[in-house]
């Protein structure tokens, strides 16, 4: 019949127009339960997260006492267990260096630098194979950047930390401005740091490189 106003549908109405036929379905969505967000704990002896609700560790069997913190509060200075990772910080990074977004990935190193400097500061150790990857991509910033800052965190910390230097980080190194790398007395104090009788014959063949870099430097301060 023909339609004359509003009239509220059911649902199954259908609707003819023209030729054309429309049937109107009700669709009704289900309410879902709710979630109750749970807490975190993290244990006192190995830094797991685990449920707050445990009685006890699932990894060590630690019981946790009132001094115990729940989620949020891992103690300082343990990149693994933080609430982010170096790993998820580098990503972070080589998007940002990968779109040309300098300015964010100087803040992304800004929070991995302090990370990594309050851990050695207190008498914690960073592993070569998640420190180097970090140094690398500050020296790829610095030469994107055009300037020595992160060059200068770089070479620094990697005779802080007795890191080894790696062929990517010496290549990085290569791929600097010369004028950047002119203002950055660093490399020099990397090179004479390191013995090369420690070191492996992958740290020997980057240090080799660095101090062809350093030679070159100190060769173009001498012309000038």
């Amino acid at each position: 019949m023909p339609l004359r106003g509003e009239i509220p549908l059911n649902d199954g109405d259908r609707i003819r127009i023209g030729n054309q036929e429309i049937v109107f379905t009700k669709v009704v969505v289900p309410r879902r339960p709710g979630r109750p967000t749970g807490s975190l704990r993290h244990c006192q002896k190995c830094q797991t997260p685990y449920v707050a609700e445990a009685p006890q560790c699932p990894n060590c069997g630690y019981a946790p006492g009132a001094e115990d913190t729940l989620s949020g509060a891992p103690r300082p200075g343990n990149l693994d267990r933080e609430a982010w990772s170096l790993q998820m910080q580098m990503e972070l990074l080589e998007r940002a260096l990968t779109l040309g977004r300098t300015s964010d990935a100087d803040r992304v190193m800004g929070r991995m630098a302090i990370a990594i400097d309050e851990r050695l500061a207190q008498g914690m150790t960073v592993d070569p194979p998640k420190l180097l990857p970090t140094l690398v991509g500050a020296v790829r910033l610095a030469a994107a950047q055009g300037e020595a800052q992160w060059l200068r965190w770089a070479l620094g910390l990697l005779s802080k930390a007795e890191c080894p230097p790696s062929r990517e980080l010496a290549e990085a190194v290569g791929r600097v401005p010369p004028i950047v790398l002119e203002g950055c007395e660093s490399i020099h104090e990397v090179v004479a740091s390191l013995d090369p009788s420690k070191l492996d014959e992958p740290a020997r063949a980057a240090l080799a490189v660095l101090v062809e870099i350093a030679a070159k430097v100190g060769a173009k301060r001498s012309e000038s």
